[in-house]
């Protein structure tokens, strides 16, 4: 008889992957991570049924005080200090007689922009200064010149406006001289930006839109950089850093009050009653307008004033710094 071959068992190579999941099963389950609900997540979006504004920020409310609240303290500061007054006019006077002494003297709406905010009374002393000299260094040295005094008396009038507003900022000549050097600093930059953008534009949209559009922006953006160097004694980099961020914080308060003040000033200085060629000698009437243009200029610095001490602590400091990566590449 024959031997009967026996079946040869064929090796069970699923066995292991079965016996690692009965071993995976075997161990003592671990607890699941609590789910994150969708509430959790979204918590510091914008909710959906919120209004969005025009801006794409929403009409979400505004850390920024209304604008009756921003002027009023703005005004009560302004007229209770009468240093403030008397520097500010004081430097119109002298502004007013450096280019009456070149022979080129003011008109009535140029003398009521001596103290409008940077950088519009910048690019307007610039456009002075060259018609008064058609040197482009004579020029510039005068406009160098009275941006150093104009940076002096805003770091002057600055510093008492903060501290009627509630901030103890250190007075005293020394400390305002040097909140003055970075206020120049600032003043200086602003310049060369809007006159940049001039250039740029004035050939699309002439002169004037060009000016009221690159004015806006610089003031939109830029308003906050002199009252951010008095206020914080930070450098004219770090106080651009910061009015650019607290101009971008949501709401319109900040953009309704740029507006405001720019379609103000334009329109006061076309009223501006003005002659054929300006006098060597302005009338009485037209130096009462110019001052009261000129408060009108202090009572919206602190009102920029006023709604920076309100933001201060919600405007981050220093660069911005890049997004840390969650994932890691596999």
């Amino acid at each position: 008889m024959g031997r009967k071959g026996k079946r040869r068992k064929r090796p069970q190579r699923h066995r292991a992957p079965e016996r690692a999941a009965e071993q995976v099963a075997a161990q003592p389950a671990e607890e699941a991570p609590e789910p994150v609900t969708p509430e959790v997540v979204d918590r510091d979006r914008p909710s959906p049924d919120r209004p969005r504004g025009l801006f794409g920020a929403g009409m979400i409310p505004s850390p920024y005080p209304p604008l009756t609240r921003s002027l009023g303290p703005a005004a009560r500061a302004v007229g209770s200090d009468p240093v403030v007054l008397i520097l500010s006019f004081l430097f119109v006077l002298a502004a007013w007689g450096t280019f009456a002494g070149l022979g080129r003297a003011p008109t009535p709406p140029q003398m009521a922009l001596f103290m409008a905010l940077p950088p519009v009374a910048i690019f307007a002393d610039a456009i002075l200064s060259l018609s008064a000299i058609p040197d482009s260094f004579g020029s510039l040295g005068v406009v160098v010149g009275v941006t150093v005094v104009r940076s002096l008396v805003l770091a002057a009038v600055l510093t008492r406006l903060l501290a009627r507003l509630g901030l103890d900022a250190p007075g005293g000549p020394r400390p305002v001289l040097l909140r003055s050097l970075s206020v120049f600093a600032v003043n200086a930059a602003g310049l060369g930006l809007v006159l940049a953008g001039f250039l740029l534009l004035s050939g699309f949209l002439g002169q004037l839109l060009a000016f009221v559009l690159v004015a806006g922006i610089g003031l939109y953006f830029l308003g906050m950089a002199i009252v951010v160097v008095v206020a914080e004694g930070v450098s004219a980099a770090e106080a651009f850093r910061r009015s650019f961020r607290a101009a971008r914080l949501p709401g319109m308060r900040h953009v309704s009050l740029v507006m405001l003040y720019l379609v103000f000033t334009v329109w006061v200085a076309s009223l501006t009653p003005t002659g054929a060629l300006p006098s060597a000698t302005p009338s009485l009437t037209v130096w009462v307008l110019a001052l009261v243009e000129t408060f009108v200029h202090l009572v919206v610095l602190g009102a920029f004033a006023h709604r920076w001490l309100s933001v201060r602590d919600e405007v981050p400091s220093g660069p911005a710094r890049r997004r840390e990566r969650t994932g890691a590449r596999r």
